[in-house]
C-alpha cells in the first residue's frame, strides 16, 4: 500500500495518473449515468452524464491530485489551426467515419454470432437517439451527439488522460494507448478497432498541434456525420422504400439499416477508405506540424 504522497509523486514522474484516471471515470460514468437515466429521463441523461461524469473527471482529477501534480492542460486560447487544416482534418474525420463503418460491417460478417447483437444494439441506439425522437427529445440527442459529447470527451481524453501519458514521453506508444483507452471507455467490442484508430488520430493531433481544438473539431466532425447526417439520410430512404433500402444502397447504408451486405464489399470499403485515410492522416498531421514551427519563429 502506497502513501498518498508515494501516489503524488508517481502520477507527477509518470504516465501512471493517466491510467488511473480512465479507471475512476468509467467508474463514475457507470453511476452518473444510471442516476440520471433514473431521474432524468434518457435524453436529458445523454448530456447530464456527458458534463458530469466525463467533463467533470478531468476538474475533479485536478483538484484531488492537485494544480502542481497533475499535468497541465493543452493550448485553449490558440486553434493551432489554419482555415485550410481544419477543412483537411474534418475531411479526415468524415473519412475515418466511413472506414469505421466498414469495419464494423466486416466483422459483422465474419463473426455474426459474436457480433451481431451488438450491431443490434447499435442500431437501435441510433434509430431510438435521432431517427424516432421528436421535438426537444430531437434537439437534446442532436446536442448531444453533435457537440456535448465531443466537447467532453475531448477534454478527457486528449485534455486530461494524454497529457498524463506525456509524461511517459514515447509519442508513438502514447498516441496508440490513448486511442485503446477511448475505444475502452465506450464498453462495445463492434467498435472497439475504429473508435481505437479514431482515438489515435485525435491524440496525435493534439500532439502536434499543442492544442485541443483540432480534436474537439474532427471529434463533433465526426459524430455530426456518423451520428446526424448519415441516421437522417438513411431514414429518408427508408420512408421512400417501405423499410426496406434499396438495391444500390451502400452496404455501409445497409449495415445501419440491420441488412446484410457481403464480406467482400465491407472489406473492400475498408481496404480503400483506409489507404485514403492514412494519406489524409499524414497530410493533417504534416500541415499542423509546420504550422506550430511557424508560429514559434514569427
Amino acid at each position: 500500500m502506497i502513501s498518498v504522497e508515494e501516489f503524488r509523486q508517481l502520477v507527477r514522474d509518470t504516465g501512471f495518473g493517466a491510467y488511473v484516471l480512465f479507471g475512476a471515470a468509467l467508474a463514475l460514468l457507470v453511476l452518473v449515468s444510471s442516476v440520471f437515466y433514473a431521474l432524468v429521463g434518457f435524453y436529458w441523461a445523454i448530456i447530464g452524464y456527458e458534463i458530469v461524469a466525463i467533463l467533470g473527471a478531468g476538474f475533479y482529477w485536478r483538484a484531488i491530485v492537485g494544480r502542481e501534480v497533475a499535468a497541465p492542460w493543452p493550448e485553449l486560447d490558440d486553434s493551432g489551426m489554419s482555415v485550410g487544416s481544419a477543412v483537411l482534418l474534418a475531411l479526415t474525420a468524415v473519412v475515418l467515419g466511413l472506414w469505421g463503418n466498414a469495419v464494423m460491417g466486416l466483422g459483422v460478417d465474419l463473426f455474426p454470432d459474436t457480433l451481431g447483437p451488438y450491431a443490434e444494439q447499435y442500431q437501435a441506439r441510433i434509430r431510438e437517439l435521432l431517427l424516432e425522437s421528436e421535438g426537444l427529445n430531437w434537439w437534446l440527442a442532436t446536442v448531444g451527439v453533435a457537440l456535448v459529447a465531443p466537447v467532453c470527451e475531448e477534454a478527457l481524453f486528449r485534455g486530461s488522460i494524454l497529457q498524463e501519458q506525456l509524461k511517459d514521453g514515447r509519442r508513438w506508444r502514447i498516441v496508440a494507448a490513448n486511442g485503446l483507452l477511448f475505444g475502452a471507455f465506450h464498453v462495445q467490442p463492434l467498435n472497439l478497432v475504429p473508435l481505437a484508430v479514431i482515438g489515435a488520430f485525435l491524440a496525435h493531433v493534439t500532439i502536434v498541434s499543442r492544442s485541443l481544438w483540432p480534436a474537439i473539431l474532427g471529434h463533433t466532425v465526426l459524430n455530426v456525420f456518423n451520428g446526424v447526417v448519415m441516421p437522417a439520410v438513411l431514414g429518408r430512404s427508408l420512408e421512400r422504400s417501405s423499410g426496406t433500402l434499396p438495391p444500390e444502397a451502400s452496404a455501409m447504408a445497409r449495415l445501419l439499416n440491420g441488412e446484410q451486405g457481403t464480406p467482400l464489399e465491407f472489406a473492400a470499403w475498408a481496404l480503400v477508405l483506409g489507404v485514403v485515410s492514412v494519406a489524409l492522416w499524414y497530410a493533417v498531421v504534416r500541415l499542423l506540424d509546420n504550422l506550430h514551427d511557424e508560429s514559434k519563429v514569427s
